[in-house]
């Protein structure tokens, strides 16, 4: 059976044809079709080019082989090049591929030369037949110029530009269809351009108000496309915590000077809001990301001075970058210019607002307040070690591969003292002369150092400065060990057992097994053992360090996964720590006597227990980006890089949005658990000691009015039995639930302006304090019994204090589990509570105020209490949740539509109506943070967004439309999100408030005043205008870098 072959390709066995030929084969044949033109063209690859490897001899026929190829190919690809005329072969396949196919099934590819010199010329004609003037047909040859893909190019270009006119030949798709799918990223940017052209054609042929129209919808649509785009790409850039760059692109999403056009998206604004951090207040705020700097190169070394808040990275070329990291402003840059004698090794900070570079063969001080060199030494021999030792008085010491150790001074550079290590002792090292680490004792009498000896086998020594005397041991560890002069008694050492065998990454595999290394605590007077222990670790080791805990005096070692710390003086083991991802970076923070760890994965470990028998637990939280490599610590920000990153992300844990202002004389406030507020007052209560308190603030002046002692020492009452029910002609109504008069129901009327309060008893007969009364308007809606069998739903008018009873129509006892009192619309719905014996489902009760009837609500048999009710604004439908299913009604009860939930937890729903059809929709905010608006009339889901939330159910959760700012306020469980009114999609939320207060476009909420106290102020809520010149202010002079707005296609 002969085989198919989509091209054969024809040319002269010249070394640049050979190689010209091979390469146009192998990129068809591993040419990637994407999955759109796969579907439409039906071809998933390029499977099979022909191409003989194989010089015909002169006076040879073509083989068969040769032959039936040509015969069973699609197409005919013609290497072109200054040898093409030399082969005889060439032509010879031409012609015979003309004889099966046409001239257009021919392709030719430039080697070299220009088109007219080396394309065959039998290709440069073409037979056509046409009718003549006697209308009589004729065949004629005409010139053609074959379209030739141009491989004179670099390789690489022509591969991604040239190759795909041959591959969209052969797949049978336009070059520009497939060029596409490789650009799409330009594509954003040619829509608009492409729309104006468009319409700018139909103006030739439509009329011109309409054309006119169709260019501004176009254009609009396209800067609305371009403004999502940007505004996904953002939150993606601060999911990644590239803070700067995601409020670069919010900001390039929204109308500005470069484009003023632009309309304004509600993507767009979420972006915004996220990036700026807005409605983040200092009592929530969490460890963020807060500036990126950007190296040349891969960033192989991080150093932070606390001091004089300075960060210094050096990236894999030897370019040294130091920042203010306040100001983020660059102070210094260094350059070795691709010269390796000048590449630094390491850097230090001196205690001075200096520091020291490193290389080779050099040594200099860098004044970073004037990022000018303050001196430079050059080195005769070659410094050995990879970090930089600081003497007590501020004075470098280096280690150099004669053996010496050198004393540099801080002032000039100049070497002003010299320890030499005896020769016949270096002589036994595997490289002569050279030590590894170094360090030196707290009272810089000694240094210790390691080695390596001629069996490679770890050496430690300690070169004793006072005496010139130097001690040494062999250990049975091979390499270099980490080493720490933590005191002046103790020396500790840390070497691999089998360091060729060590678990070890390869590629996107790491091979893993447990990793045993010797901890020993050495005399540094003798080089004796204090005590030993092993360590055991089962992941890649990315760095391992020693960190020495001064407060209890333990010592802390990390490798890999794992963490031990032990007791300096006894070697007891303190704590054994096992993180979930290798340990990158580890560090001290303050008043803590256990280390800080960062892991691969972009995790911070910490230690928080008190417990002594839970010595072992760490918690893990995952706050960075993940494959973190490097890290530093200082000023309370750490500083993370990625393995292989170019760039550095600053985080820390006190970023928040900095306009929340404290209400006047707002005292310390820690919840609001129980709070309320309305358009007038907000009230908080609380217990302090044995008394109940209330405090009172005045939200419209913003400040705190009163402090309200409802319950002095000894009246065992608690906060939580008082409910805040609403407010009644300046009085706040509180429900109090006495736990020992239980039938009581008792009302507390507080004057929100004095402080001063009444109570009264408002029931008549039996009353159940595990029943929570409703308040509307002035009304206040409870149950209460006369008898076992006489139910009755009151409504008590605080104005009149007169009561309407509505007696339930059940002649047997029956648990009100809850009402919902619609006092608009004029109706009260009763939940009762249902049997658990498995017996009738009872029903619900509807009571119509205005019409005084009542109606039964009947349920399937597997229902179970009504847990949450909600009526539209026209009073025709209700919707209630047993958890399970939440089913629409009418007002007699009579089933509209089921909307079933899985269990899936959710907060009470609201009816809103659709702007358009006005049509009734139920929106559903989930726990799971979807919010869902359905179809009331047929339970069919619409629309759903997300929101941002907690696994708390809270039915009595709240939706306040604001039609002027288009907005729609949820409010729960101490939280509000924002959502825009026409997509539903989340702007931002607020945590730790009361709502959204109107009157003074605020949300009142909690955060730590200037002295750290937490009380009760306010965020006011922001405009565009407000949001953009917070991102304006974060970014201050930075700008966008020009790669970053090519690759976003932002002109």
């Amino acid at each position: 059976m002969s085989l198919h072959y989509n091209a054969f390709i024809s040319y002269k066995h010249a070394e640049l044809d050979n190689k010209i030929a091979a390469m146009v084969e192998r990129g068809l044949e591993h040419y990637h079709i994407p999955h759109k033109i796969r579907k439409k063209t039906g071809m998933k690859k390029i499977e099979r080019i022909f191409r003989d490897t194989d010089e015909l001899p002169i006076t040879s026929d073509l083989s068969g082989t040769i032959a039936e190829a040509l015969e069973n190919a699609d197409y005919l690809i013609v290497i072109c090049s200054t040898n093409t005329c030399k082969s005889m072969w060439v032509e010879r396949e031409i012609k015979l591929f003309l004889k099966n196919h046409t001239q257009d099934q021919i392709l030719t590819v430039l080697a070299d030369g220009e088109p007219v010199d080396v394309v065959p010329e039998i290709l440069k004609n073409k037979e056509v037949t046409r009718v003549n003037e006697l209308g009589i047909e004729e065949t004629v040859t005409i010139p053609v110029e074959p379209l030739s893909c141009d491989f004179r190019l670099p390789a690489r270009e022509a591969k991604n530009t040239e190759l795909p006119r041959l591959a969209a030949s052969l797949i049978g798709c336009s070059y520009n269809e497939l060029m596409d799918r490789q650009r799409q990223y330009k594509m954003k940017r040619l829509t608009a351009i492409f729309a104006v052209i468009m319409a700018v054609t139909l103006t030739f042929v439509g009329n011109l108000i309409y054309s006119n129209k169709k260019v501004n919808d176009s254009y609009r649509a396209s800067l609305i496309s371009q403004s999502k785009y940007l505004a996904n790409e953002s939150e993606k850039l601060l999911d990644n915590q590239n803070r700067i760059d995601a409020l670069h692109l919010a900001l390039a999403a929204l109308p500005g000077e470069e484009m003023p056009d632009r309309p304004v998206t509600t993507e767009a604004l979420r972006a915004i809001t996220q990036a700026t951090m807005a409605y983040v207040s200092n009592d929530v705020a969490d460890i963020t990301s807060i500036w990126n700097y950007e190296m040349p190169g891969t960033v192989r070394e991080l150093n932070a001075d606390s001091d004089n808040k300075y960060l210094e990275a050096m990236d894999q070329f030897g370019n040294i970058k130091i920042w203010d990291t306040e100001s983020h402003k660059e102070l210094y840059s260094y350059n070795p210019k691709h010269d390796r004698a000048l590449v630094p090794t390491c850097f230090k900070f001196l205690s001075d607002g200096r520091a020291i570079m490193a290389g080779g063969h050099f040594i200099t001080c860098v004044n970073v307040k004037n990022g000018k060199a303050d001196w430079e030494q050059k080195l005769d021999d070659y410094f050995t070690d990879e970090a930089i030792n600081i003497t007590s008085d501020g004075n470098i010491m280096l280690p150099m591969d004669d053996g010496s150790f050198r004393i540099f001074s801080k002032e000039d550079g100049k070497v002003i003292e010299e320890y030499k290590l005896p020769e016949e002792f270096t002589s036994s090292f595997y490289i002569e002369g050279y030590v590894h680490h170094t360090c030196l004792s707290p009272d810089n009498t000694k240094i210790a150092f390691t080695f390596s000896d001629k069996d490679q086998k770890t050496g430690i020594g300690v070169y004793d400065i006072t005496s010139d005397k130097v001690i040494s041991k062999v250990t049975d560890g091979k390499f270099s060990g980490d080493i720490l002069f933590p005191t002046n008694d103790e020396l500790f050492l840390a070497f691999p057992e089998d360091p060729m065998n060590s678990n070890t990454r390869f590629l996107t595999m790491n091979i893993c097994k447990t990793d045993r290394d010797t901890i020993e605590c050495l005399d540094p007077d003798d080089l004796s053992v204090k005590w030993t222990n092993e360590f055991l670790s089962n992941d890649v080791s990315y760095g391992s360090e020693f960190i020495y805990i001064e407060d209890n005096n333990s010592i802390a070692y990390y490798s890999g996964d794992t963490s031990d710390i032990w007791d300096v003086a006894t070697g007891e083991r303190l704590h054994h720590f096992t993180v979930n991802s290798a340990i990158v970076y580890a560090f001290m923070s303050k008043d803590r006597v256990v280390p800080s760890y960062i892991t691969l994965n972009g995790g911070l470990a910490s230690f928080t227990s008190s417990d002594p028998e839970d010595k072992d637990t760490i918690n893990c939280m995952e706050y960075f980006t993940d494959n973190l490599d490097i890290g530093a610590v200082g000023s309370g920000c750490l500083y993370l890089s990625r393995k292989n990153g170019k760039s550095i992300t600053q985080y820390s844990g006190n970023t928040y949005d900095k306009e929340w202002k404290a209400y006047d004389a707002s005292p310390e406030t820690k919840s609001l658990y129980n709070s309320y507020m309305d358009d007038n007052v907000a009230a908080v209560l609380f217990d302090e000691e044995e008394s109940v308190i209330l405090d009172l603030f005045d939200p419209n002046d913003m400040k705190y009015t009163k402090r309200v002692v409802l319950a002095e020492d000894g009246s065992e009452a608690k906060s939580h039995q008082f409910l805040c029910l609403g407010t009644y002609n300046g009085k706040l109504l509180l429900n109090y639930k006495n736990n020992v008069s239980g039938d009581e129901l008792r009302v507390y009327f507080v004057d929100y302006k004095t402080g001063e309060y009444t109570s009264e008893k408002i029931n008549k007969y039996s009353y159940s304090s595990t029943n929570i009364p409703t308040y509307e308007n002035g009304k206040i809606v409870y149950t209460e019994m006369n008898g076992f069998d006489n139910t009755f739903i009151s409504v008590y008018d605080i104005a009149s204090k007169k009561t309407d009873k509505y007696r339930l129509p059940v002649e047997e006892y029956i648990g009100i589990k809850n009402l919902y009192y619609f006092e608009k619309q004029g109706f009260i719905y009763v939940a009762v509570t249902q049997p658990f014996d498995g017996s009738t489902v009872k029903p619900d009760y509807i009571i119509d105020i205005n019409e005084n009837e009542i109606y039964p609500v009947d349920h399937d048999d597997d229902w179970n209490d009504t847990v949450c009710v909600s009526m539209n604004d026209d009073g025709n439908l209700i919707a209630a949740t047993d958890e399970k299913n939440i089913v629409i009604k009418d007002i007699k009860g009579n089933n509209i539509s089921v909307i079933p939930i899985f269990d899936v937890k959710m907060r009470r729903p609201v009816f809103v109506k659709e702007k358009v059809s006005q049509k009734d929709l139920l929106i559903v905010p989930f726990t799971d943070g979807n919010l869902c608006r359905y179809d009331a009339m047929t339970g069919n889901l619409v629309g759903m967004t997300e929101y941002t939330t907690n696994s708390t159910m809270d039915y009595e959760s709240t939706f306040t439309v604001d039609a002027e700012h288009s907005c729609i306020y949820f409010h729960y469980s101490s939280i509000t999100n924002i959502f825009d009114l026409d997509s539903y999609m989340e702007l931002g939320y607020v945590t730790g408030n009361m709502g959204y207060h109107k009157p003074t476009d605020t949300f009142p909420c909690l955060a730590k005043d200037e002295n750290g106290v937490e009380c009760l102020g306010y965020f006011r809520r922001y405009n565009l205008d407000d949001l953009i010149k917070k991102a304006k202010d974060i970014l201050q002079d930075h700008e966008m870098p020009k790669e970053q707005k090519d690759a976003y296609g932002i002109n």
